[in-house]
């Protein structure tokens, strides 16, 4: 019988596409999609993440909007031509005038009736006769320290300022794993090249952010290990910035007052204490513990103090201020400050300007 019907295989078109071939077009699509994944979402992260801030492409960092924007607290935001939260100001300074300016992260950024600084200029401008002060806010949302020490370059000291407060250091902590810098720089480009992707970045927030917390719980155990986990840790990027805007503005003769970081986290916090307060961890592995959290939070605030006491500048320690009071009821989540929490600072901070201006 014959074999009618079946293929003769040897009549086939060869194909061209050897293995090297495949991979390398399955690396190109691959590399192609990623480039398109992470320009899709730098250019909703730039200009449409929120309408009160965009991407100055040419600073390379994240600055305020002109104009008067709601926001879903219910508090608007009023931002100055000057890109600055709160009324305009000349850019010459009046000779009347004692000029502060505030530095920091989200923490300090906020409307004028709620953050420290508005609540600030108001109390100086009501219980200091014979004087005006202006108390600029300069806080953005997601700044660390690097940004802060671009903004006070390149926006702040232009309107000459007399004194400048510096509260920032929570978006490195959140987001710089201490695990992850250690002595060894033989892949230091690839660690720098991974802090700049937005895909990543955008990874690493739904993992860390989102997900983990419905799959495993953080550590609240008491383990004194944990405490004592970086114990010998010191953030030295984020100590390099703080001192260079604190040199920067003491060669130019303006005041500096440095501020540690309050937190909500204390020891022995249970997990339902922990989601009741909106507690977040950083986004990285290591730290998912109250301990560890607390040990990393100790070792940010030892650097702005070791900063404070090395260039003989005044510090005002809100962590150890707001450690005398019920945490619970100052924070909004780990590092905001709520209405009473911002009060408090604002009084800290006036307590302290007293003795200085």
């Amino acid at each position: 019988m014959g074999m009618v019907g079946i293929e003769d295989r040897s009549q086939r078109p060869k194909s061209n596409v050897t293995p090297g071939k495949a991979v390398l077009f399955t690396t190109i699509l691959m590399l192609a999609t990623l480039t398109i994944c992470e320009g899709s979402i730098r250019v909703w992260a730039y200009y449409f993440r929120s309408s009160y801030e965009t991407y100055n492409s040419q600073k390379g960092r994240y600055e305020p909007v002109p104009g008067f924007h709601p926001t879903s607290g219910g508090r608007p935001l009023l931002v100055n031509s000057k890109g600055f939260i709160g009324p305009e100001f000349e850019k010459e300074k009046p000779q009347n005038v004692y000029r502060i300016f505030s530095m920091g992260d989200s923490c300090t950024f906020g409307a004028m009736d709620f953050a420290y600084p508005g609540l600030l200029h108001d109390r100086l401008n009501a219980e200091v006769t014979g004087r005006k002060f202006e108390v600029i806010n300069a806080g953005v949302e997601g700044y660390h320290s690097g940004f802060a020490l671009a903004r006070l370059k390149e926006d702040v000291l232009q309107y000459t300022p007399d004194l400048v407060t510096i509260y920032v250091g929570w978006n490195d902590f959140m987001k710089v794993n201490p695990e992850n810098h250690g002595d060894s720089r033989s892949y230091a480009w690839l660690g720098a090249l991974m802090e700049q992707s937005y895909l990543i970045k955008a990874y690493k927030k739904v993992i860390f952010y989102y997900i983990r917390p419905l799959i495993v719980k953080p550590n609240v155990a008491s383990t004194p290990e944990d405490l004592h986990a970086y114990d010998a840790f010191e953030p030295v990027e984020f100590r390099n910035n703080l001192l260079e805007m604190v040199g920067l503005l003491k060669s130019k003769n303006i005041k500096v007052l440095l501020m540690t970081r309050p937190t909500v986290v204390h020891e022995g916090m249970s997990y339902e204490e922990v989601v009741r307060q909106n507690v977040v961890f950083p986004w990285y592995g290591s730290a998912y513990s109250v301990n560890k959290l607390l040990s990393l939070h100790r070792a940010y605030n030892r650097t702005i103090r070791r900063v404070a006491e090395q260039e003989n500048i005044p510090l005002v320690d809100l962590d150890a201020e707001f450690e005398k009071l019920n945490r619970n009821e100052l924070f909004w989540d780990t590092m905001h400050p709520n209405e009473k929490g911002q009060k408090l600072i604002a009084d800290q901070v006036y307590r302290k300007l007293i003795g200085m201006i």
